[in-house]
C-alpha cells in the first residue's frame, strides 16, 4: 500500500509531499553488485589522436 501525507506551507507558498510503501509490501533486496575493479575498466591514456576521421574526408 502507497500513503502520501500533503502539507501545505503557507509562510512559503510551497506544497511538501512524503510518500512510502507499507513495509508488508517490500521486495526483496537487490543482489550485491560485483565490485568495481579499476584496473579491469581502466580508460585508456589520451595520446591526441581523434578515434573517428575528420571533416577534411567529407566532399
Amino acid at each position: 500500500m502507497l500513503i502520501e501525507d500533503t502539507r501545505y506551507l503557507a509562510p512559503w507558498d510551497q506544497t511538501l509531499t512524503l510518500l512510502w510503501f507499507d513495509d508488508d509490501e517490500l521486495a526483496p533486496p537487490a543482489p550485491e553488485r560485483k565490485p568495481w575493479d579499476e584496473d579491469s575498466y581502466r580508460l585508456r591514456e589520451l595520446d591526441g589522436v581523434l578515434p573517428w576521421p575528420g571533416r577534411s574526408k567529407r566532399k
